[in-house]
């Protein structure tokens, strides 16, 4: 059994609409409880503002690295022999892949962030040994978001089978950012990408606050 996680900082992040009587009272509490944007919602149900897009995936860093193990059996008790280690960086593909978005015309916008290092990618493949393993069969691609200004792992690839990550959640916050958004022209908005998502959205406020180690 092949054992395959990418090791480094992860986001989960979710975008979606916000009205003006939700806003105000947002800046309600942050006057009232002298919080910041980020206190606030990091300890509310931000993940429900999904309405407009939702992702969790491994952030690309010189810190990321691919490390491939092989056990045995399904045991991990027993000794797992770690063969292959990788900057990602050194795999991934140099062009990232433009993650359009659809806005779908809201005026106001909210995305969160949160931002966490661990093991940001797993997964286990159970009919493949390390002896047959060739470093030429993995590829990663990489992405970017509108909103959020570092690349991403869009997918992973192995004999250009498209690998799932299993989501065990084995990761430590440490940062939290939320950012409200204003729709800044007159014309529709749809689909956009980081190229063009500033020309259609002013940042109102942008809060961050770091998490546990520095």
């Amino acid at each position: 059994m092949l054992n395959i996680q990418v090791r480094g900082s992860k986001v989960d992040s979710v975008v979606g609409s916000i009205s003006q009587e939700q806003m105000n009272r947002v800046f309600d509490d942050i006057k009232d409880k002298k919080y910041s944007l980020a206190e606030i919602m990091l300890n509310s149900e931000w993940q429900l503002h999904d309405d407009i897009f939702s992702s969790s995936t491994p952030i690309i860093t010189s810190e990321s690295e691919l490390i491939i193990t092989s056990y045995d059996s399904n045991d991990y008790y027993s000794e797992g022999h770690s063969f292959f280690r990788s900057k990602v960086t050194d795999i991934m593909q140099k062009i990232p892949i433009q993650n359009s978005i659809d806005f779908k015309d809201q005026f106001y916008i909210i995305a969160h962030c949160a931002i966490s290092y661990g093991n940001s990618f797993e997964t286990e493949l159970n009919d493949l040994d390390y002896k047959f393993f060739d470093k030429e069969s993995i590829s990663i691609t990489s992405s970017t978001y509108p909103y959020f200004r570092l690349p991403v792992i869009k997918d992973l690839f192995l004999n250009n089978i498209k690998l799932v990550d299993l989501k065990r959640q084995k990761n430590d916050l440490r940062q939290f950012i939320s950012t409200i958004y204003k729709k800044r022209a007159s014309d529709d908005v749809g689909f956009l990408s980081s190229d063009n998502f500033l020309k259609f959205y002013d940042v109102i406020i942008d809060s961050k606050i770091d998490i546990g180690l520095k």
